[in-house]
């Protein structure tokens, strides 16, 4: 008789938002240790070429490889997108330890009322990208999503209403020919 290899249970919601805060804090601290040094901030961004895209065995698919560019702020050309990030990784902070949710739309807006500067939408999903690569984490992990999730909820609520509404007045049809 053969098993199953047994494979480690996944981690529970709380412990993963829990991992990732504590991933956060540690690049958080990483740049704060930094500063306290007087040396410049900078970090490793994954490559997202084709160049730099490996087959995993393991895990049966694609993943980025080991090829990563240096961001720092002493680069002049960097520092935009450096400080981006860093508000990014910020804001995403908020989300995860406040157990809330934001859409890329809400992102790009709300970067406007902390006067972070961005382009275009396009600009600021492509730096939330970039926080997906340093973190190694998805987006979703981040509770950063493509489009409103409550909408969704919304809809299924009005139409399980539309559903008993109609349910309610085919009873009432029925207890009205009764009587």
């Amino acid at each position: 008789m053969t098993s199953k290899p047994k494979t480690p249970p996944k981690k529970s919601t709380e412990e993963r938002r829990k991992s990732l805060a504590q991933l956060l804090k540690n690049k958080g601290t990483e740049i704060y240790e930094d500063l306290e040094k007087g040396k410049f901030p900078s970090f490793s961004v994954p490559n997202r070429s084709v160049s730099n895209i490996v087959y995993d065995t393991k895990l049966r698919q694609y993943v980025l490889g080991s090829s990563a560019s240096l961001r720092s702020s002493r680069n002049m050309s960097q520092l935009r997108s450096f400080t981006q990030l860093m508000w990014l990784a910020f804001f995403a902070n908020r989300l995860v330890n406040e157990k809330k949710s934001s859409t890329l739309r809400d992102i790009y807006y709300s970067s406007q009322a902390f006067a972070v500067d961005f382009e275009d939408q396009p600009e600021s999903d492509n730096i939330i990208v970039d926080l997906e690569a340093v973190l190694t984490r998805p987006r979703e992990d981040l509770h950063i999503f493509p489009e409103e999730r409550s909408s969704v909820f919304v809809i299924l609520q009005l139409s399980i209403l539309f559903q008993v509404m109609r349910e309610k007045d085919q009873t009432s049809q029925i207890i009205l020919m009764g009587t």
